[in-house]
This record gives C-alpha cells, structure tokens and sequence, in this order.
C-alpha cells in the first residue's frame, strides 16, 4: 500500500494541515478492526509522510494506543514464556516439600502410635542380654589364659626339679639350695590357687512382651547374671595379678642363681688341670650359657644339663688323665727298682770269684793211673 488517501473521505491529504476528517461508522469500524488485532509485523513499505498527520488526527488516542498494544510481540512473549518456566518449577517443588513434610508427619505419627511402655521394656531387655553376652565372652576368654598361664608357670617349675638336683657339687651349694627352695616355693603356689570355670551361656527366660511385671522380671534375671559374670571377672584380674607376682619372685631368684654359676665352673676347671682343654672350654662355655638364660623360661632350663654333662665329662677326662698318668709313674719306678737290684756285669779280664770277690785257687793235679800188669 502506497498510500492511505482511500481511507479517507474526499480524498484529503496531510499536505493541507490538520483537517477534520469526514468519517463513514464504515470506515472507522475497519480502521478498529486494523489496530485493535494484535499481529505480528508485517515487512511493509513505509507510509508516506504526507499520510500520517491524517491518519493520527483520524484514529486521535484510542488508535495510538492501539497502535503501541499492537507493536512487535516477540520481546513481551519472550518474557512471558520465561516467567511462566519460573513459576512450575516453583510449584513443584514446594509440592514436593509439602509431600516430604506429610511423609514426615505420618511417620512420626506411626513411631508415636506404636510407642508403648512395653515396647521400651522390650528394647531394654534386648540391649541388656547383649551386654550380658559380650561380659560372658570377655570373662571366659580372660579364664582360658589365666589357665593356660598357669599351666605353663607349673611346667617350668617341674622341669627345673632334676636339672637343679643334678648340679650338686658342681655349682655354689648355698646358691643352689636357695634356688630349690624358690622352685618349691613357686610351684606350691600355683598348684593352690582355684582359677575360676568358665560361664556358662545364660539362657533368656520366657517373656510375655505384653505384660511390664514380666518383662521386668526378665531384666531384673539379666541384671543378677551381669553381676555375677562381673565377680567373677574381678576375681579372674586378682588371680592374674597373683600368677603375675609370683613369676617376678621366681624368676628373680632363678636369675640369682644362674648368675653364680660361671664362678662355680672357673673352680672347677682350675680343680681339673689335667683334662683335655677340649672338655675344659665345654665347661666354661656352657656356664656363660646358663647365665645369660637366667633360667627365664622354660627352654633356657636346657642349659642346666648342658653344663652338668660339660662338668662331669671334664672330670671324667681329668680322672683319665690322672689314671694314665699314675700308670706312668708306676712304670717309670719298677724300672728304677729293677735296675737298682741288677747284678754289676762279670769283668772277663779278671778271674775274681763272684761270690767272694778273691781269686780261685786251682786244684791239685792228678798222678795217671799206674799200669798194673807191666810189672
């Protein structure tokens, strides 16, 4: 459209000013019908400027209105759509955090509801045998190595007994009878003390889950039980602690001893000079042995023998020694005898009598026979 004069009455044009413009209901109805509808613009060829002073003194404000309400309607869509993406996912999730509270609500609501006083009696009861059960667990374990320690004190001990007799006279005798007496000492004391039997597994009574009287009668039961389970504990952490002191005294005294034992074996070897010093250096070394034991435990208990037959070789071979050495002597002294007691060798040179040390006389010569019958 080139131009707007057909909307107008007599052909007038904006070229002659501000004219009043002679309207039929007709053409004021369609130029409503034009502005009022909201459209997207057209690409259109822009009016002639001479046409628009007649246009905007025809249509006056209404049309001016309508001609700005009817302007480009992508921005205002555009930015009604987004408000509009906003807006639901406002509303879900505030719908979603009104559920959440209602589930809340209902589960509480069933917490409450199904709390009662025999549902925590019940709780309390499960909770206590649970405790009962872990004390019985500790207690007895605690049992089996207070035994089991005890056991072992009294093996060390009875191992000691021959190897202790055994080293008569060959270690410090006032040394060796206080050691024996520690050993009898110890072994006494571990044989009479009573260690405690192992609990027993407690068995739940029966329950009515409906009636509090026995529900607290059940939990007075496993109350009585965790008490005696824990006497017995205390007793079960006394008696270690006896075991405990016990093996410090016997220990100390076992170590008081085997440390005098290496003075004992430098005299014995100096008593057995003649032995080979093979069986000498025995001695010394498996002396050392015993002290650095300390005789703590029962596998250092092995050196005591050890030395002992160290010692009784070194003077087996020193009694050899002295054996073969006295028959030497005796060899040596009948050889002196014999030769002191043998006749001086005869002198051919001289006819000396042996027996009277003078010379033979000869004897007479002897006249022949006379012939009897020459006559």
């Amino acid at each position: 459209m080139s131009s707007l004069a057909h909307l107008f009455a007599g052909g007038s044009s904006g070229r002659s000013g501000v004219a009043t413009p002679v309207a039929s209901v007709e053409q004021s109805e369609r130029l409503e019908e034009l502005f009022a509808k909201p459209r997207k613009p057209v690409a259109a060829a822009p009016a002639p400027v001479d046409d628009i002073p007649a246009l905007q003194a025809l249509v006056g404000p209404r049309g001016r209105a309508t001609t700005m309400a009817a302007g480009p309607v992508a921005g205002p869509t555009s930015v009604r759509r987004a408000g509009n993406q906003v807006d639901v996912l406002s509303i879900v999730m505030a719908a979603l955090a009104v559920v959440a509270v209602v589930i809340a609500s209902i589960i509480a609501g069933v917490v409450i509801s199904s709390s009662s006083p025999e549902g925590d009696a019940v709780r309390t009861l499960t909770q206590t045998e649970a405790v009962l059960a872990n004390e019985t667990q500790a207690v007895n374990a605690s049992i089996g190595r207070l035994d089991e320690a005890r056991a072992g004190s009294i093996a060390h001990a009875q191992q000691l007994a021959l190897p202790l007799e055994q080293l008569e006279g060959m270690s410090d005798e006032a040394a060796l009878a206080a050691a024996e007496a520690a050993r009898v000492a110890y072994l006494s004391a571990l044989e009479s003390l009573t260690v405690p039997p192992a609990v027993g597994e407690f068995t739940p009574p029966a329950v009515d889950e409906e009636s509090l009287s026995s529900i607290g009668a059940a939990i007075d039961e496993v109350t009585t039980r965790s008490s005696e389970v824990s006497a017995v504990a205390t007793q079960v952490d006394d008696l270690r602690e006896e075991v405990v002191a016990l093996d410090r005294t016997f220990t100390a005294a076992m170590a008081t001893f085997a440390a005098t034992v290496p003075a004992s074996a430098a005299s014995i070897v100096e008593e057995n000079p003649d032995a080979d010093e093979s069986f000498r250096e025995a001695v010394i070394q498996t002396a050392d042995a015993v002290a650095a034991s300390a005789l703590a435990t029962p596998t250092s208990v092995a050196t005591l023998p050890a030395y002992s037959t160290a010692v009784t070789a070194l003077r087996d071979d020193q009694l050899r020694a002295e054996i073969a050495i006295a028959e030497q002597l005796a060899r040596e002294e009948e050889e002196r005898r014999r030769q002191e007691q043998a006749p001086p060798p005869e002198d051919p040179g001289t006819g000396t009598d042996p027996g009277t040390g003078t010379e033979p006389v000869p004897d007479p010569p002897v006249d022949p026979p006379e012939d009897l019958g020459g006559g």
